[in-house]
């Protein structure tokens, strides 16, 4: 096929999760813009398929704190989900969380609240407000409404998701032990120890 067929990419593109899986860092970056280029210059730079090879490359970026490359690169991503499939699509929904998610982890609290309802306002309308993933974004908020000491706001919207992936996923499912400590903690911040210790 060539080496700069689109089927290099794909391939090139799990190598480098592969490496970032491993903490090869260094290793993983190179691939990631060999695919993201390849992609470029033979898909356009605003081809559905690119932005997941940005993405990947931003997360890693979070990974290793490289924190004003990500914010560039999932704006990118953002942007070319809003142009090309639409403010209201799940994949723009997925652009905002993860940009959401990068606020959080700056302390940027303000800005990512503002992200993570832009996105579950997108997942209430796409699938509904009964969803796992629907419930993801709903747990996030939640637990950044925590971080802010916003115990009211952060009590209502992990008991939502809790109730949604117990119902959804079962009890013993990872992602509702998840919320079940992310609302632990809710109430452990408080010093509700009583009502934190059954959810841990």
């Amino acid at each position: 096929l060539g080496k700069d067929h689109p089927d290099m990419a794909y391939s090139l593109d799990s190598l480098a999760q592969l490496y970032h899986l491993q903490g090869k860092y260094l290793e993983a970056e190179s691939f990631y813009k060999r695919a993201l280029d390849i992609f470029e210059k033979a898909l356009g730079t605003d081809h559905s398929e690119t932005p997941t090879i940005i993405n990947n490359l931003a997360v890693l970026y979070l990974a290793q704190g490289k924190y004003e490359e990500a914010e560039l690169l999932h704006k990118r991503t953002l942007e070319i989900h809003e142009k090309t499939r639409g403010k209201d699509h799940l994949e723009t929904a997925t652009s905002l969380n993860n940009l959401a998610l990068l606020y959080r982890s700056q302390g940027r609290y303000a800005e990512a609240e503002s992200f993570y309802k832009r996105a579950l306002e997108i997942y209430e309308k796409a699938v509904g407000k009964n969803h796992p993933d629907t419930a993801t974004i709903i747990n996030n908020l939640g637990d950044l409404q925590r971080l802010q000491g916003k115990y009211e706001e952060a009590e209502s919207h992990l008991k939502r998701a809790l109730e949604v992936r117990e119902r959804v996923l079962g009890n013993d499912h990872p992602y509702t032990a998840q919320t079940s400590n992310n609302l632990g903690a809710v109430y452990r911040d408080q010093e509700k120890f009583a009502e934190a210790e059954p959810l841990y």
